[in-house]
């Protein structure tokens, strides 16, 4: 028994070891090695590539470098690396609050998820206070438990019994977003596309039940419509919306960077105030954009 303890312990160090180790490596080749390989050396200016049909989603993805899927700041400070481009600029970072559970809310037309939005329910204090069982969440806690209120908006089940013990109380809490998962996985069993607000269609080839009543590909039916309609559709329109409206009043400050729901300015000094603004009016004015584009009004 002593043995096995021993040996279990060397085996928890070496795969934690081997863990940190392939994180460095990704760090150092996926982005210190390709922020100098792809930096223009005579501006100093870096340039990533977007792509709008490499992820299955629809969101937008990046490469040279990748620029999406950048650590926390906790794990490795990429971000301190991105600097203005104007002598005493600064970046400005505005995201939406909480878009994906809200998307989902607005597609499974789940009246508790409305309900909570209206009552400014903070769902990641409420996720942390269930996992860390505790009635005041520190703010490493509430961050820690980001992914986990995220996880059963896209059909996860699995976790420590105090993850499972959330996941239970969220399905009870949103019986209409589990109400709308056996929709689309209905669709899908049916090999009809599911369809977004803005005609974005997914399409689950050889999707077929499985034994214990799961349907393979249930993650992804479940997460794409989500990620498609907040990242593929409306942050993108925000994007436009900004970009447009800051040349507009003839500013030099420009959006550069969308990461998931989140979008970066270039802000030139002096215009902080101006750009702040036109940055939230844009970001709210996607709710006016969807009825033009797409005849659809969010509830």
């Amino acid at each position: 028994h002593f043995y096995m303890l021993c040996k279990e312990d060397e085996e928890k160090k070496f795969f934690t070891a081997l863990m940190r180790y392939n994180q460095l490596s990704t760090y150092l080749n996926t982005f210190i090695a390709s922020i100098k390989r792809f930096t223009v050396p005579e501006t100093g200016i870096l340039h990533t590539s977007f792509n709008q049909t490499v992820a299955a989603t629809g969101r937008l993805s990046s490469s040279g470098p990748n620029f999406q899927n950048q650590p926390r700041a906790t794990t490795f400070p990429v971000r301190k690396a991105v600097v203005s481009r104007f002598p005493g600029g600064k970046i400005l970072k505005a995201d939406y609050a909480q878009l994906e559970f809200r998307t989902a809310g607005e597609l499974s037309d789940c009246p508790q998820v409305l309900r909570d939005i209206l009552d400014k329910v903070d769902v990641h204090n409420k996720s942390a206070s269930i996992i860390f069982n505790t009635k005041n969440p520190t703010k490493v806690q509430r961050q820690n438990a980001k992914a986990h209120t995220f996880k059963p908006l896209y059909g996860g089940e699995m976790g420590t019994p105090a993850e499972k013990a959330y996941y239970k109380a969220f399905k009870e809490r949103y019986k209409g977003v589990v109400k709308w998962h056996v929709s689309l996985k209905n669709t899908a069993l049916s090999k009809e596309p599911i369809e977004l607000p803005s005609g974005r269609q997914y399409y689950f080839k050889g999707t077929h039940m499985q034994h214990g009543g799961r349907v393979s590909n249930q993650t992804k039916i479940v997460n794409y419509p989500v990620q498609g309609f907040a990242t593929g559709d409306i942050v993108p329109i925000a994007c436009l919306l900004m970009e447009e409206a800051i040349v507009d009043m003839g500013l030099k400050s420009r959006p550069f960077l969308q990461v998931h729901d989140e979008i970066d300015v270039d802000v030139y000094p002096g215009e902080e105030i101006k750009v702040a603004e036109v940055v939230a009016d844009c970001m709210l004015a996607v709710k006016e954009e969807l009825i033009k584009r797409y005849n659809y009004t969010l509830k």
